[in-house]
Order: C-alpha cells, then structure tokens, then sequence
C-alpha cells in the first residue's frame, strides 16, 4: 500500500499587481475560487489574500501533477472572475506565479501564515513578501517577475 500526501502554498497576483480584487467581497472571491480548485482536483485548506494577490494552501491526489492543476486553475479562475460585478476592475491574473511544496509538520504554519495575510500586509508590500519567501526557501528571485 502507498500513502501519500502533497501539500502546496500557491500565490497568485493579479495583472500587474494591480489591486483589482476588492477585499469587501473577498468572502465571494474566496468561495469561487475553492470551488474551481476543487473541480480541477484540489483539496483547498485554506485561501485568504489581499487586493493584488491570493494565497492557497491546497493538497493534491498523488495521480495530478502539481503544473497541471495551476495552468487549469488559473485559467478557469480567471475567466470566472472577469464580468462579475463585484470585481468589475479585475483584468486578469498575472503572468507568473509562486509555488512551494510543504512538508506535512510545516503545513499548518503556513495555513496560519496564510490566514494572516491582512495583519503581514500592514507592515510588508507583496514584492516583500516574495523576497522573503524565495529567500528563506532558497529560491532566485527575479524582479521583473512582478512588471507583468
């Protein structure tokens, strides 16, 4: 028998880092999205998130791979939320995204970094905040990640 468990911190911004997602309606963003990962195979723990940027905290089923589901959950989060009223100022998603994988005893401190994403943006910009995140996993940063 095999047992597996794949847990993912998945940040998506908004074109350009614009700040087009209206926190007043968050609790909509916030539902939709969990309901278009689930229908791409997701098991959404968590999703909270700012006006240019969302955070997800999500597992997968070992037979989905992890590029798959991004590329489809993007899309279809996308085109999803241009025309609704309440996010009638969003243009799209950016281009690039960040993407880590989490031990299973590290899962739940980021689930807790994720739900206070409001009280980390009093303080830290988002590009701050991926500096940080790429520098503590070891991972290249590229500021010209952020222009599209």
């Amino acid at each position: 028998m095999s047992y597996t468990r794949f847990f993912y911190h998945l940040i998506l911004r908004t074109k350009a880092g614009r700040r087009t997602l209206d926190l007043e309606h968050s609790e909509i963003l916030y539902a939709y999205l969990a309901t278009v990962a689930k229908e791409k195979g997701a098991f959404v723990h968590l999703i909270n998130g700012m006006e240019e940027h969302v955070h997800l905290g999500i597992e997968l089923p070992p037979t989905m791979a992890f590029s798959d589901f991004v590329r489809d959950f993007k899309s279809a989060g996308s085109l999803g939320l241009k025309g609704r009223e309440c996010f009638r100022e969003f243009e799209g998603r950016g281009r690039s995204h960040a993407a880590f994988s989490c031990r299973a005893d590290d899962f739940q401190g980021v689930l807790n970094y994720i739900a206070n994403q409001r009280k980390h943006h009093q303080k830290q910009s988002f590009a701050d905040e991926i500096k940080m995140i790429a520098e503590r996993i070891g991972v290249n940063f590229d500021e010209r990640d952020l222009a599209d």
